[in-house]
């Protein structure tokens, strides 16, 4: 599951041979669509046996334009600290001298090399992509400081290299201090959409399906105290499968959550967006689309609340199928 989640836009999404693999165990690009969406909760659809089968039989090697496409847009999507630290262990190793600067360049393209392989193997998404690079540069690190003492020394009292330095340590310092303070407003923002939904929510006469395009909100249902009771009346796809998920089934007699939507008249979808309030006629149009394919249901979305936070969207729908109301 985490290698085809892991992977939207890489092999598993582009390879040569991912449709076919996909069409052999039944999914449609919307199932995928759903899938890499988070709402992966019908097990028959999204079984294990599944999985396995698209993981071992997906196109592993990608051509040479792929793995190109593959490595830029790790690079392009690499934190920016990251990079300005490969960028200052570069620049260290060249105005060390010669002797010294190759323990850096010989790291540095290990970094490279290794990248380049992953990419090739279609292997290389950004959380593999950004350690590689991290390391590496701690490693020059290393190097540079297990040299000659009397050689670092001149080179530390260089005033040029001095101030280059500074600046990059300061400079450095600072993205930090921007990444955490956004971090910190970002946080504000989902706290504060977590609370005005449980607020509207949690009465206790309805099920809501919370459907969260933003991973990052899901911190906060392990944060909450007394979540079970917190969230009694919410499935969170991404506790779907866990004790807490079956519980609430089983609490409110659901077989198939997806199915329930359209069938009962107290269950809601909530979904969530955190860019442009446009995209969540994409995530509904998807979700349409799998009831029609996998459940043989005609559809509506009617919107029955909507919740706007700091650029946070969050809109309630009811599910309602349209055979029920022209009969």
């Amino acid at each position: 599951m985490a290698k085809v989640f892991n992977y939207p836009e890489f092999s598993y999404y582009y390879a040569d041979n991912a449709e076919r693999i996909y069409n052999k165990v039944g999914w449609s690009k919307n199932d995928l669509h759903i899938f890499n969406y988070g709402l992966y909760a019908d097990p028959e659809i999204y079984s294990i046996e599944k999985l396995e089968y698209i993981v071992s039989n997906v196109k592993k090697g990608l051509s040479v334009k792929e793995s190109f496409n593959t490595l830029k847009q790790s690079f392009i999507k690499l934190d920016i600290k990251i990079k300005w630290f490969s960028a200052f262990f570069l620049i260290i190793a060249l105005v060390l001298k010669r002797k010294k600067n190759k323990y850096v360049l010989f790291s540095f393209f290990s970094a490279l090399l290794i990248s380049i392989y992953l990419s090739y193997k279609g292997r290389l998404p950004v959380h593999v992509f950004s350690p590689i690079f991290f390391f590496i540069s701690l490693i020059s690190l290393f190097f540079f400081f297990n040299s000659e003492t009397n050689n670092r020394l001149i080179f530390l009292k260089k005033i040029s290299v001095k101030i280059a330095v500074l600046i990059i340590c300061v400079s450095l310092a600072s993205l930090m201090f921007i990444s955490i303070s956004n971090q910190s407003k970002i946080n504000k923002i989902w706290r504060s959409e977590s609370e005005d939904v449980i607020e509207r929510t949690n009465h206790g006469k309805n099920i809501y399906i919370y459907w969260s395009c933003t991973p990052g909100d899901a911190t906060f249902t392990f944060l909450l105290p007394n979540i079970e009771s917190t969230y009694r009346n919410i499935i969170y796809p991404w506790l779907i499968y866990s004790p807490f998920y079956n519980s609430i089934l089983k609490k409110y007699s659901i077989d198939n959550i997806f199915k329930a939507t359209v069938e009962r008249d107290d269950i809601y979808l909530i979904v969530q967006e955190s860019d442009k309030i446009d995209n969540l006629q994409d995530y509904i149009g998807a979700y349409k689309q799998f009831l029609h394919e996998h459940y043989y249901k005609s559809v509506t979305a009617v919107v029955v609340d909507k919740i706007y936070s700091s650029g946070v969207y969050v809109v309630i729908y009811k599910i309602k199928d349209n055979s029920l109301e022209l009969n």
